[in-house]
């Protein structure tokens, strides 16, 4: 792949930085390499927890991206300007654990922990523990209050466990909530046109970058690569072998016209 005119890369993390596995081999020098040419930012559908823990796991696996160049689709719930009254001095149920709360925080919301006080409904993660009647008891009050608002901010609906296995999260569950409470949620994060907006505009107004064809996108979602070459006029770049593209659909999908089986250099 000829990189040698492009000026900034945009990043997913898991499928792409790392997975179950771990960090995925060769990244940290490839991301090093990639720092000396230009801007690099990870932007990542992951609303199941805070900058700061996302920051803390790239340090872990001395990935060396600060928690200054990553964005985060829960970072929507107080910039996109549709979504962010929904959430000001209201008080949110949160369908996700205690490490996505500050998203809500940050959006001048306040969570709780008791579903019939709330104003707002926000779906962040899926469980590992009480998933199942979590989602019966979100899905029980929808139906008893069909005006009440929906927003989930992160529409991966998969992510590839060890042994390539599908694991389903919360977009697989938002998606599910829809259809039983017959209702249209408002959703934000890839591949969905507002995200896009929050990106470019969070790029242009932190570091002074306007996105372009100098600037190149990786992922491992087909339907993410697309979206955002459509959406941001930029290129972008399917990694094959480490997250999703590798299993089906996604393997089936269109594909982006520059891939690699690792983004690993």
């Amino acid at each position: 792949m000829n990189i040698k005119n492009t000026t900034c890369f945009l990043v997913d993390a898991t499928g792409v930085l790392y997975n179950d596995e771990g960090p995925i081999p060769g990244i940290q020098k490839t991301i090093q390499n990639l720092q000396k040419q230009g801007l690099v930012i990870v932007v990542t559908n992951n609303s199941s927890y805070y900058l700061t823990y996302i920051a803390k796991r790239l340090q872990d696996y001395e990935i060396p991206i600060p928690q200054s160049h990553i964005i985060s689709s829960g970072q929507g719930l107080q910039k996109d300007p549709e979504i962010q009254p929904l959430i000001t001095h209201k008080k949110c149920y949160i369908y996700g654990g205690p490490n996505s709360y500050p998203y809500i925080e940050d959006a001048g919301g306040q969570p709780t922990e008791n579903i019939k006080n709330a104003a707002c409904i926000v779906l962040t993660s899926s469980l590992k523990e009480n998933n199942q009647a979590i989602y019966n008891q979100v899905k029980n009050h929808l139906l008893k209050n069909p005006l009440l608002p929906v927003i989930c901010c992160n529409p991966d609906t998969h992510v590839v466990g060890k042994n390539n296995t599908l694991i389903p999260v919360i977009g697989y569950y938002a998606k599910k909530l829809e259809e039983d409470c017959k209702r249209n949620f408002i959703w934000i994060g890839k591949p969905y046109p507002n995200f896009a907006t929050l990106v470019k505009n969070h790029i242009q107004a932190t570091f002074g970058y306007t996105l372009s064809k100098h600037t190149l996108f990786f992922d491992d979602n087909p339907e993410n690569c697309l979206a955002f070459e459509t959406q941001l006029g930029i290129q972008s770049c399917l990694i094959k072998q480490t997250g999703l593209a590798q299993l089906a659909p996604w393997s089936n999908m269109p594909h982006p016209k520059l891939t690699r089986d690792s983004l690993a250099l």
